[in-house]
């Protein structure tokens, strides 16, 4: 859900790291803007209870393991000052302005419904709620300041003989000392998907680079597995998003102004299809839990998307 472009390059020049001849290529990745929008649907149809919404964990694993990529590839790009103001630009600003929507949103129907204004308050903001989808864009301002922090004071990070080693022991001790389900769900989200990060910024540091893309992919695979076996329900952000990614990183495919356009619809139907879902479950024939409520919330959400992207509102709200 990040704005940055992806570059994919040939190495061309003795020495350099595969993290950077991963931000100096001559084109955008179309596969890694089209698996956002991909992710975003599968969000869309957990929300509306749908078939396909059991795979959301790699969903969110998508996002979270490209934010880290993207970081990694961005984090020697001006000072670290500048970095946090693009950053919470990009992330913070939306935010706020969609948790004043939603939470104003939140209120109305408290108020219609005649329960107490502030406990609904209380549910809805961490520890106890996570205020429903917003809960990432505070979390990937976070992640993404920690890896390029990661890589600016360990530069050794972008070589993949450091970077992989570095994400599997990280998330093994992470999944060692760290017990999400344990957490009030407000703090569990913000803790769940920090694996999928560091398999991020192995990727980055294998670039296109076929030997590292494999034995990443395969590393996030075997650990995804065995967490999953232990108990850790999100696995599937190690087997299967990381994979994906590996496999649009090694047969990257040049981007056009549509899939460009695709990674920018990608955030507008996060933003937008927890609105959407409940305006139709008012207005529609639709039923919760019914494939039909999930299809026709993403593509209510991507058509509000297409109209604003283009104009200075859409850019604002998105």
């Amino acid at each position: 859900m990040d704005g940055t472009a992806l570059r994919l390059g040939r190495a061309d020049g003795a020495g350099r790291s595969p993290a950077a001849r991963l931000d100096a290529g001559a084109g955008r990745n179309a596969g890694l803007d089209l698996l956002r929008l991909a992710a975003a649907l599968v969000i869309v149809l957990f929300h509306a209870k749908a078939p396909g919404g059991a795979l959301m964990p790699a969903a969110l694993g998508i996002f979270a393991a490209t934010l880290g990529l993207l970081a990694m590839a961005g984090a020697d790009r001006g000072g670290f000052d500048s970095l946090v103001r693009r950053r919470a630009g990009r992330l913070l600003r939306p935010f706020l302005l969609w948790a004043a929507v939603y939470l104003g949103l939140r209120l109305a129907d408290a108020a219609a419904t005649h329960e107490p204004l502030l406990p609904a308050i209380a549910g809805w903001f961490p520890p106890a709620g996570t205020m429903g989808p917003l809960w990432f864009l505070p979390f990937a301002f976070l992640a993404s300041l920690a890896v390029a922090a990661v890589r600016r004071a360990w530069p050794g990070t972008a070589r993949p003989s450091v970077a992989l080693p570095f994400a599997a022991v990280g998330t093994g001790l992470w999944l060692f000392l760290v017990d999400p389900a344990s957490l009030a769900p407000g703090i569990e989200v913000f803790f769940g998907y920090v694996p999928a990060v560091f398999f991020g910024m192995a990727l980055a540091a294998a670039g296109a680079e076929p030997f590292w893309l494999g034995l990443t992919a395969l590393a996030a695979a075997v650990l995804g597995l065995a967490a999953e076996a232990g108990g850790f329900a999100g696995g599937q952000q190690l087997y299967v998003a990381v994979p994906l990614i590996a496999v649009a990183l090694l047969r990257p495919v040049s981007g056009t102004a549509t899939t460009r356009l695709a990674a920018d619809l990608s955030m507008a139907v996060y933003l937008l299809h927890v609105l959407v879902l409940a305006v139709l479950l008012r207005i529609s024939p639709f039923d919760l839990g019914s494939i039909a409520l999930g299809l026709a919330g993403f593509a209510g959400a991507a058509a509000i998307g297409l109209v604003l992207l283009p104009t200075p509102l859409g850019r604002w709200l998105f």
